[in-house]
């Protein structure tokens, strides 16, 4: 579950930074959290998703 709000939440943050990047309208409209990121915006988002497994999976760990 917390992987999945954490996946969410991410990649919600991410699509308001690229929708802030757009200067066209119509594009604005065609932007839904389906919307696929690249570039920059996809590895970042890679990056943050691997870092927080990783958080988590210490948690875990942790626990076992």
């Amino acid at each position: 579950m917390q992987t999945a709000v954490t996946k969410l939440t991410t990649h919600g943050n991410l699509l308001k930074q690229y929708v802030a990047s757009l200067e066209n309208k119509d594009d604005v409209l065609k932007v839904t959290i389906e919307t696929e990121l690249t570039g920059e915006l996809a590895e970042q988002e890679t990056k943050v998703l691997a870092s927080a497994k990783a958080q988590m999976d210490a948690i875990l760990a942790k626990l076992a």
